[in-house]
């Protein structure tokens, strides 16, 4: 059966074009299993979740230039396998062997799109893993596919059951859109919001350049489950949800580090509807959220705007990433995709019967410059926030200096009259640096400024005072 690309599909399809070798768009999951796992049934399992998610037997080719799916009945969903249990550390070596096929090429037009692999660690522990090129697959499809295979392996007859929607169902769908009134006003509604966009609020002054989809590197910092509830309780007060309490200390952040007061953050759309939301597939859709934050706003004015206007773009939310983009090179306006902030918060409680499984995302995707990605596997334990990053703008250094700062300010969440300009950032080290400077003591911060390489990444100071003490802009707002 020869299908179109969704919309969503072709956003990765023509990006992973600019490198076919460039592994960005390699995505999955670990499952860490402890007990006495039944091999045979899981192998069941996992063959019963590709028998069943048509997207998962999907391949590609291109006729006349022009790329098409083809679903294959039948697909052999077989496993690699290691064993490191005679290794020193079996843990290190299984990290490696997984990073290892994280990075190997899919060939979209002669490579099934996705492979699995199974290590054994330990007597009784075994690290099972998926590798999907995101051109088969979204967060939300990744969810629906290994709660099935949990499904099966403790009730093996579950695989008999009927598919609800096919993802060739959703397909046929999707084209129908396109032809549609909405489509017409959804783009009038895109090319209106973004106009004059700014050039995207870097923390970095190197140049945002198009690239291929490469793999980010990245940092992570675990929040408690009370430190990350805490956002939620803010939102509440606030009339908002969790995520309109994350984008706008994010964006706060951003404002106070840069200077800048309009800030674009891109989060990805479910792009489903109620009849989509059983199938499979690629239908994630990143939609541009522009604010407008000015230093005497308090904390509750930024809540409030993102809630506003992310309901406000919902209504808009299936018009196409690629389309925006496209609009916004043809007008040369800044690029609404550079920094993401994604709360991947799925129900992940997997019950594999008396075998104990622990889950955790190994990749999710390429970034344009910085991305937030949040993990929230609604177990009631810790919530992984991961800071990704595009290695050749940014020092691992100056990462995990903002990192932190900006993980401070998520623990220690500011009140919701708080003004912009009066939130705490910078750590003592910095204030006694920006203090020296004021008062004219260059031998407090002369040595830190001789060699500026030295200066950046020893000391690592913040961009507002790094501005400060090299002179370059006179700060209003400072705490």
């Amino acid at each position: 059966m020869k299908l179109p690309l969704t919309d969503a599909q072709r956003n990765v399809w023509f990006h992973q074009q600019l490198d076919l070798d460039a592994t960005g768009y390699n995505i999955g999951q670990s499952i860490r299993f402890s007990g006495s796992l039944d091999l045979k049934r899981l192998a069941y399992a996992q063959q019963s979740m590709v028998d069943h998610f048509d997207n998962l037997r999907c391949r590609f080719v291109v006729i006349d230039n022009e790329p098409f799916q083809v679903i294959d009945q039948s697909v052999t969903a077989f496993w690699k396998s290691w064993d490191v249990r005679g290794e020193a550390n079996p843990d290190k070596a299984a990290r490696e062997i997984i990073s290892e096929e994280f990075e190997c090429v899919f060939d979209l037009q002669k490579d099934r799109l996705v492979k699995f692999g199974l290590i054994q660690v330990a007597d009784d522990q075994w690290d099972w893993f998926w590798v999907i090129h995101h051109l088969i697959i979204d967060g939300w499809s990744g969810q629906l596919a290994i709660q099935y295979m949990a499904q099966v392996y403790v009730t093996p007859s579950h695989s008999s059951s009927g598919v609800e929607v096919s993802w060739a169902d959703v397909v046929a769908n999707s084209q129908l859109y396109r032809n549609t009134a909405s489509f017409l006003e959804h783009k009038q509604y895109w090319d209106s919001a973004l106009e004059g966009l700014e050039p995207p609020c870097s923390l970095t002054d190197r140049p945002l350049i198009v690239h291929a989809p490469q793999t980010p590197s990245s940092y992570s910092v675990n929040l408690l489950r009370t430190e990350y509830d805490s956002l939620a309780s803010l939102g509440r007060e606030c009339g908002a949800a969790q995520f309109s309490v994350v984008a706008a200390i994010y964006a706060i952040y951003l404002a106070r580090m840069t200077g800048k007061r309009e800030i674009c953050l891109a989060t990805p759309f479910l792009g489903r509807d109620k009849y989509s939301r059983q199938a499979g597939g690629m239908m994630s859709n990143p939609l541009p959220l522009r604010l407008l934050i000015a230093p005497t706003d308090c904390v509750a004015d930024v809540i409030k705007q993102v809630s506003r206007l992310t309901r406000q773009m919902l209504r808009f939310g299936r018009y196409p990433a690629h389309e925006i983009s496209r609009q916004q090179q043809l007008r040369r306006d800044g690029d609404p995709f550079a920094l993401t902030i994604n709360i991947n918060s799925f129900s992940y409680a997997l019950s594999f019967g008396d075998v104990e499984a622990k889950l955790k995302t190994i990749k999710s995707g390429p970034v344009g410059d910085i991305s937030i990605q949040i993990y929230d596997n609604q177990d009631n334990g810790p919530v992984e926030f991961k800071f990704e990053y595009e290695e050749s703008r940014y020092s691992t250094a100056i990462i995990v200096q903002h990192f932190n700062r900006l993980i401070t300010l998520f623990k220690n969440a500011p009140k919701q009259n708080e003004f912009v300009y009066a939130i705490q950032l910078l750590d003592d080290t910095e204030k006694k640096l920006i203090a020296a400077k004021s008062k004219g003591d260059c031998e407090a911060f002369t040595k830190f400024i001789a060699v500026p390489e030295r200066f950046e990444h020893q000391v690592a100071l913040s961009p507002e005072a790094t501005a400060l003490v090299f002179g370059e802009t006179q700060l209003t707002y400072l705490e």
